[in-house]
């Protein structure tokens, strides 16, 4: 880690301490945009301590890292584990929960103006639903503090949006590379280090696998099509998805953690497909329906189930 590099990009000329107390001191009032970050970061305090209060624990303040970003209630031996488990990527807010958050917006929006018959047969529905979808994706970013991370997911997504707006396809390693251009053109000094190292190697691992499997798969044979024979048949889909994902995913991010963090987790990819399903059935789609109901009071009970469901990823990460 280059402490000078990255001090220089984020244009800090010097460091130091103060001793003694610091006081309060009056001065011009605060610019809009301090003023405007300021309110958010508050609303993202009382979030946290919402959630905190809804389930509490460790699973409580897993869940609340997820939703606003602030991970200072958890605790180190619990971080130890997560990261032992190779599932640490999950409460830093960025690709997972970016997805999820804008397919949110993008299947309500588009399942909404879809109910009138009228809107849905003379408007683009499907371009409207993506571009309600890169607003609630940008406002999702900016609620949850803005890391490089996050801002980093949130380019990707806005240029696979985009590709909906321009009827192409979204998922294309050609996109993955014009979001590349597009955060080089912006933060070039990025490409030094592990966070995009790793997000898009993980990308393009993801859409070359994707693409391999379109190509190769053969459809179904004909056989039993009863409910529980296409019951069963999506389970083991979900399975054999969830497991491939997530080996493909870990050796394309594997020499770049070697090389940066000089630590290989040999079972995070038996930590991550007993812990993902937790996440990806329960704790997010919680996390953005306990959003969307916090204006109106009601997101009480379903704070209570995201904690519920992410203190089995907490349990699943110690005993890996």
């Amino acid at each position: 880690y280059d402490f000078g590099r990255e001090a220089y990009f984020r244009s800090i000329g010097a460091v130091g301490s103060i001793p003694g107390s610091i006081a309060a001191a009056t001065g011009p009032p605060a610019s809009l945009s301090l003023r405007f970050f300021a309110s958010i970061d508050r609303k993202r305090n009382e979030l946290t301590e919402r959630i905190m209060r809804a389930y509490g624990g460790q699973g409580g303040a897993l869940a609340a890292a997820l939703v606003t970003g602030k991970r200072d209630l958890i605790t180190e031996p619990t971080n130890d584990a997560l990261r032992a488990a190779g599932v640490y990527h999950i409460v830093s807010v960025s690709g997972l929960h970016m997805v999820l958050a804008a397919g949110a917006f993008f299947w309500t929006a588009r399942a909404l103006l879809s109910l009138w018959m009228e809107m849905a047969l003379r408007l683009q529905v499907k371009k409207i639903a993506a571009m309600i979808a890169m607003a609630g994706a940008t406002a999702y970013c900016l609620f949850t503090g803005s890391d490089v991370a996050t801002e980093r997911s949130l380019i990707m997504i806005l240029v696979m949006l985009g590709a909906v707006l321009a009827d192409r396809p979204a998922l294309s390693m050609r996109n993955l590379a014009i979001s590349a251009i597009v955060v080089l053109l912006r933060e070039p000094e990025t490409v030094m280090g592990p966070s995009f190292q790793m997000s898009f190697a993980a990308v393009a691992a993801l859409i070359a696998g994707s693409e391999w499997y379109q190509r190769h798969r053969h459809p179904p044979e004909d056989g039993p099509n009863d409910w529980f024979s296409r019951f069963t048949r999506h389970i083991w889909l979900a399975i054999a998805g969830t497991i491939a994902t997530t080996l493909l995913a870990t050796l394309a991010t594997a020499p770049f953690a070697a090389f940066h963090f000089q630590r290989l987790n040999p079972l995070g990819l038996i930590g991550n497909a007993a812990a993902l399903p937790f996440v990806s059935l329960i704790v997010m789609p919680s996390a953005v329906a306990g959003t969307l109901l916090w204006p109106l009071g009601l997101d009480g009970p379903v704070w209570w189930l995201m904690g519920a469901g992410a203190a089995p990823v907490i349990g699943i990460s110690k005993t890996i």
